[in-house]
C-alpha cells in the first residue's frame, strides 16, 4: 500500500511543474495561495490522506486553475472512493489538458474517465406529478436538482447522501439514502408535501380551529376595558369640571350687590 501511495505520490509531485508553463491569468497571489495549498495537499497524500487532500487540491484549483491541478484532484478522489467526484474531475480534465495543449495528459484523463464509469453508482430521485407543486426545490446534499435531473440516473459518490424536498406552504420532507458501489440503489420516490395547518391540535390525530378568546387577546380586551373604564372617569371629571369652571363664571358673571 505505501508503495502505491508512493507511486501516487511521485506521479502527483511531476505535474506541477510542467503546468508552470500553461498560459497566464491568475495572478501572482493567487499562484501563491494555489502552490501553498497545492504542496499541503502533496503533503496529506504523503500521509495517505485523501480526506484531508482531496478538499486542498479542489481549493487550488478554485484560486489557480491548472490542467495538472485536476488530474491530481481527480486520483485523489478516486484513492478516497468518490468515483463520482473522480469521474467528474478527470473528465474536466480531458477538456482542460487540451486547451492547455497537453495531449499527453488529456489521454491519461480520458483513460481515467473509462475506467471508471463502470464503477459508477448512479441515483434516481423521481418527482411523480402528484408531488409537484409550485416552487418545489428538490436538494441533493449541498446540490440542488434542477427539474431536469428529476428522474434521471445522476452519479454519485458511494456513502449516504440526504434528500430534502421543500415548497412555500408546505412541511419540509427530507430522507438519507445509502449507496455502495456494486449495488445501485433503487429509485426514490419524492411523497406528496404535506400542507401547513394553522389548525390547533387539541388531541392525538385531531385539530380545531384557533379559540377567539386566547390569552393574548384576553388581556388585550382587559387593557381596553380598563382604557373605556378610564377614558369614562376622565369625561365624568371633565365634566365636573366645566360645571364647577361653568358655575364659577356663572358666579363671577352675577351682578355685585351692594352691602
Amino acid at each position: 500500500m505505501k508503495k502505491t501511495a508512493l507511486c501516487i505520490c511521485l506521479a502527483l509531485a511531476l505535474l506541477p511543474g510542467a503546468a508552470l508553463a500553461q498560459s497566464e491569468g491568475p495572478t501572482e497571489d493567487a499562484r501563491a495561495r494555489g502552490k501553498q495549498l497545492f504542496d499541503s495537499a502533496l503533503a496529506d497524500v504523503k500521509r495517505e490522506d485523501y480526506k484531508a487532500a482531496c478538499p486542498k487540491f479542489r481549493a487550488s484549483y478554485d484560486v489557480d486553475p491548472k490542467a495538472s491541478t485536476l488530474l491530481n484532484l481527480g486520483t485523489c478522489y478516486e484513492r478516497n472512493g468518490q468515483t463520482a467526484s473522480a469521474w467528474g474531475a478527470f473528465s474536466n480534465a480531458v477538456v482542460a489538458a487540451r486547451k492547455a495543449g497537453k495531449e499527453e495528459w488529456a489521454a491519461q484523463a480520458e483513460e481515467r474517465v473509462k475506467a471508471l464509469e463502470p464503477r459508477l453508482v448512479r441515483l434516481v430521485v423521481v418527482v411523480p406529478p402528484e408531488a409537484r407543486t409550485e416552487g418545489l426545490t428538490v436538494l441533493r446534499d449541498a446540490s440542488t436538482l434542477t427539474e431536469s435531473e428529476w428522474g434521471l440516473p445522476m452519479a454519485v459518490d458511494p456513502g449516504e447522501h440526504t434528500i430534502r424536498v421543500s415548497a412555500p406552504g408546505h412541511v419540509t420532507w427530507s430522507t438519507k439514502v445509502a449507496v455502495a458501489e456494486g449495488s445501485p440503489p433503487a429509485p426514490l420516490r419524492v411523497p406528496q408535501l404535506v400542507e401547513e395547518k394553522r389548525a390547533v391540535v387539541v388531541g392525538p390525530g385531531a385539530a380545531a380551529q384557533p379559540k377567539f378568546w386566547t390569552p393574548s387577546r384576553v388581556g388585550g380586551a382587559t387593557l381596553a376595558g380598563v382604557g373605556l373604564v378610564g377614558l369614562g372617569i376622565g369625561a365624568a371629571l371633565a365634566v365636573v369640571a366645566k360645571s364647577k369652571y361653568d358655575l364659577s363664571l356663572i358666579h363671577i358673571s352675577e351682578p355685585t350687590r351692594p352691602y
